[in-house]
């Protein structure tokens, strides 16, 4: 190889070199663009979503004040909508969700299953929130007056001992010893309980059951949340109740602990009763799986128990 050709080599090897060269740079500098765009994108996103939780207040659902889905998401509509417009579909969705308090995030999620919610798009989930959460309290309200009716003729009532989900505060004389225990009732209604700090969990049972008119009790029992695992913790009625709690605040949901084998078999109306509307709970929020069958079947039922509501609601 003469000089001549060497130098032609090299200058091509140069020029070569520096084209290498130049597409790296192009390179470097689109990927630095792209992860600054995309910095700015999720501190916007950050700061959209921010925003948007200091507005908007946590979603409990509550039908004896009229404090259902509609109503809730017709005050913020527009704020998700049009101030949270540069959020995509799905984190709208998930911020949805983290706006439910734990009883009806827990239910939400049951009703999905065996899809999570991140699998379920916003419109989706404003669906389903309204099919869970837009029940009225006439009917269920209504049966709970006419089944306390009895109670009321049996012994007075004692409004101090309660307290309403408004916060309404009892009326009794406080005594340090005393403490409140707040209930969520089958029906959706929250009441207080006055108890003593060293009561165990059978103190508070048969307040409930009584107030309830409950004589079957042994399918009833209290259950409460952890907020920090979102696990539910069954409360021990041979138990003392602050030792189970363990700093957790005293809020407690009445619910079904044992399903009896055969419906029939339970006598107090009272107890049927509630044990068919934590039946019909489970299986709306999807925490009992059911056939089609076995939900035409427990239509009908429902059918048969409003209409026997209305009945007995002229009757009276």
């Amino acid at each position: 190889m003469d000089s001549a050709t060497l130098k032609m080599f090299l200058a091509q090897q140069q020029e070569a070199h520096k084209e290498q060269l130049l597409f790296l740079q192009q390179q470097q500098e689109k990927l630095l663009e792209t992860i600054l765009k995309k910095i700015g994108t999720q501190s916007d996103h950050t700061n959209t979503i921010n925003s948007l939780n200091g507005r908007i207040s946590t979603f409990i659902y509550n039908s004896e004040d009229g404090e259902t889905f509609d109503r809730w998401y017709g005050r913020y509509e527009d704020v998700i909508k049009v101030d949270g417009a540069q959020l995509d579909d799905a984190s709208k969705a998930r911020f949805l969700v983290t706006k439910l308090d734990k009883h009806e995030a827990e239910q939400f999620r049951n009703h999905i299953l065996p899809k999570r919610p991140a699998e379920v798009n916003f419109d989706e989930t404003v669906a389903m929130l309204r099919k869970l959460f837009n029940e009225t309290k006439s009917v269920t309200r209504l049966r709970y007056e006419l089944l306390s009716v009895k109670q009321r003729t049996r012994r007075p009532t004692t409004p101090s001992t309660t307290r309403h989900a408004t916060g309404a505060q009892s009326t009794l004389a406080r005594d340090p010893k005393m403490q409140a225990a707040r209930v969520r009732l089958p029906v959706g209604v929250y009441k207080a309980f006055e108890v003593s700090r060293d009561s165990e969990g059978e103190a508070l049972f048969r307040q409930v059951t009584s107030d309830l008119s409950i004589e079957e009790r042994e399918y009833f029992s209290f259950c409460f949340y952890d907020k920090e695992e979102g696990i539910r913790h069954w409360l021990y009625n041979d138990k003392k109740i602050l030792k189970q709690l363990k700093n957790l605040p005293q809020e407690f949901s009445f619910e079904v602990k044992f399903y009896p084998t055969t419906p029939t078999t339970i006598v107090d109306d009272h107890a049927r009763y509630y044990v068919f509307l934590q039946l019909r709970r489970d299986i709306l929020t999807g925490r009992l799986p059911a056939t089609a069958d076995t939900h035409a079947l427990h239509g009908s039922f429902v059918v048969e128990m409003k209409i026997m509501c209305i009945k007995c609601y002229f009757f009276f």
